[in-house]
């Protein structure tokens, strides 16, 4: 196990070690991540329709026709 400890000196001597940023609030276009205003170019709502009102409304609706759970992955329940 010596050689993984030295290893992962050598990755944060060398600034490359990976740290986890806290994001506040809503994932959107403009968000904050460690407490600075940023523009999230990695996130899925890209066309920021997640504040739309007309899909909350239909969301809350498949919700209450449907219900809501995450089932198992494929390999396990198909598809």
């Amino acid at each position: 196990m010596h050689w993984l400890k030295q290893k992962l000196q050598q990755i944060k001597a060398a600034g490359l070690e990976r740290k986890l940023k806290l994001v506040s609030g809503r994932s959107a276009v403009a968000t904050v991540i460690d407490g600075k205003e940023s523009i999230n170019f990695s996130g899925n709502d890209y066309l920021g329709l997640a504040d739309d009102p007309e899909i909350a409304a239909a969301l809350i609706a498949a919700v209450k026709k449907y219900g809501v759970g995450s089932g198992a992955s494929h390999l396990v329940t198909g598809h």
